[in-house]
């Protein structure tokens, strides 16, 4: 289904999504012992609702009447359901057994879903399932989704090893993150393919007393830690998320941009998730940054090796990643399938993937990216790919048009766009505050006065004079440049959003001159034809011409 077109032209729009959402909570399974008098408390944006009290014991059941709960969806992300434990006495507080989130989009396509869901708590810890039958009515329409549940992350932050890594690449004092994504589909997708390539050498690091050594270290990067957040350097030693689009994940990580530079990360994928954190160019930082201590000293993995963020010429952000991991030397064959599980959890993310054994593509040489080159100035890892390397304030720019979804706020003329600084702000804001309400002080036009967002009611108050103003946001995932197909005449159609990602993929992968047979979210099978710019239907007469609009110049 093509959406409508907005009146910058080039942007597709969705109309703002809707349905009643009935949840009927049936049992839980292998949930903590002693639970006593468990209950489901189900938020979706504002909006909170309780059910009853089930029976007691690790596999707890609710009756029709008990576990029904129906809520409203205005176009919040994601529902939450959270079990919580009735205390014994009055005083005593409700302790939380975990949380299930449904990701609400991905629900309406299904209108109904009966089935477990996957419980976590602190973050990317299971804590067991949660049998629900869940049911969407009067569903108007909506953008691209495809998982149930979305992707969740938990980012450990470490003062000590940032304050070494610092100083071992000559770079101001700053905190040292690892990422933990829990990423759906992993085990369905890689099936019985693992990779554990690894030579005499690197086989100590799985055995004993290396092993406790490298699990240890892990411990230490991505443990919970044992004192109050007030007593950590730099804030928070954790933070919890979920990410639903291709938008989320860029903006959990800056688009791949700290301190003035695009930078590097070692990964490696499990079944139990994907773990990595931003590598450096010298010995200390890449130390901690070791495939090993990411993969908790497993003696196989799935994938692993390194990644990054690129900007083409056309300011779309690409997430490259490659399979240089000289402990466990992964297969390229498996990089489609790491591809494929990361397009799945992040819908509008644009994945390509390298393979360290080969030359590097001529298309992508022109992409501005990090610099890789060994002994060069400002090098931020020694690895083999060339990037175009941008100044300081070059990138600044780049990366802020490129970043951001596009955002309006109106006054009496209409809708105005805001500056790309702003834009990147709002998609950081959107992020941490889960689609629901923030306050910030950090708009360009305020000059430190305090303003409150709110996504849900897609408004911004001046918290000083009390002004309240409209604001959208027109494109929603990641900045992908628009398409449109030739209906005769003087007309064009934009493709939806999820068409235009697809479209795009196979632009930037395909070579040029080629042509590539692509199925459209209407299901309808077309040729496309990049070098000619037209694409075909299954009717000899039915071929249209094709046109990109790389939105660089709004």
């Amino acid at each position: 289904m093509d959406v409508a077109s907005t009146s910058l032209g080039s942007y597709p729009s969705y109309p703002t999504p809707s349905a009643v959402i009935r949840v009927q909570i049936l049992e839980g399974r292998s949930l903590s012992d002693g639970c006593k008098n468990p209950y489901c408390v189900v938020r979706l944006g504002d909006k909170i609702e309780r059910s009853g009290v089930g029976s007691a014991g690790s596999h707890p059941a609710w009756g029709a009447a008990e576990g029904s709960v129906t809520v409203t969806w205005d176009a919040e992300d994601f529902l939450e359901i959270t079990i919580r434990e009735k205390g014994s006495a009055l005083w005593a507080e409700d302790a939380k057994v975990g949380t299930a989130h449904v990701n609400v989009s991905a629900l309406a396509r299904l209108a109904h879903f009966r089935g477990p869901l996957h419980v976590f708590r602190r973050g990317t810890e299971k804590a067991g399932e949660l049998v629900v039958d869940l049911l969407a009515k009067e569903i108007s329409p909506m953008g691209p989704a495809k998982l149930l549940q979305p992707a969740l992350v938990k980012v450990h932050s470490n003062g000590l090893m940032g304050a070494v890594a610092a100083v071992a690449d000559f770079e101001a004092l700053d905190i040292f993150k690892t990422y933990h994504i829990v990423l759906w589909s992993t085990s369905e997708k890689f099936g019985d393919m693992f990779n554990s390539n690894w030579d005499e050498e690197h086989k100590k690091l799985f055995k004993d007393p290396l092993k406790k050594v490298v699990q240890a270290e892990h411990a230490s990067l991505y443990s919970d830690g044992v004192c109050p957040h007030f007593t950590y350097w730099g804030g928070k030693r954790n933070e919890k998320a979920t990410l639903g689009r291709g938008n989320h994940f860029l903006s959990l990580l800056g688009n791949g941009v700290r301190k003035g530079r695009r930078r590097v990360y070692t990964y490696v994928v499990l079944d139990e998730g994907m773990f990595f954190s931003e590598t450096g160019a010298n010995i200390a930082k890449d130390f901690f940054s070791k495939h090993a201590v990411h993969a908790n000293a497993s003696p196989e993995v799935r994938m692993a090796g390194t990644f990054r963020i690129c900007e083409t010429p056309e300011r779309a952000l690409i997430l490259f990643l490659d399979n240089d991991s000289g402990t466990y030397r992964p297969s390229s064959e498996h990089l489609p399938i790491l591809k494929e599980v990361l397009e799945l959890n992040f819908p509008g993310l644009l994945v390509r993937v390298l393979d360290v054994t080969q030359p590097q593509p001529e298309d992508i040489l022109e992409f501005a990216g990090p610099n890789e080159t060994k002994g060069s100035k400002g090098c931020v890892y020694a690895g083999q790919w060339k990037w175009k390397v941008e100044s300081e304030d070059e990138l600044q720019a780049s990366s802020l048009q490129a970043a951001a979804s596009v955002w309006e706020w109106k006054n009496r003329n209409g809708w105005q766009r805001y500056l790309p600084e702003d834009e990147c702000l709002l998609d950081q804001l959107q992020v941490e505050c889960k689609g629901q309400q923030a306050e910030t002080s950090g708009f360009s036009f305020g000059r430190g006065t305090m303003y409150k967002v709110d996504f849900l009611e897609n408004v911004q108050t001046n918290l000083k004079t009390g002004r309240v103003r409209e604001m959208r946001q027109i494109l929603s995932g990641c900045y992908v440049p628009s398409w449109e197909i030739h209906c005769g005449g003087i007309e064009w159609k934009a493709c939806s959003f999820q068409d235009a990602v697809t479209i795009e993929q196979a632009y930037l992968a395909t070579a040029a001159g080629a042509r590539v047979l692509l199925t459209l979210s209407s299901g309808e099978e077309r040729l496309f034809d990049f070098k000619m710019m037209t694409c075909a239907g299954s009717k000899p007469s039915d071929v249209r011409a094709l046109r990109r609009l790389a939105s660089s110049g709004v």
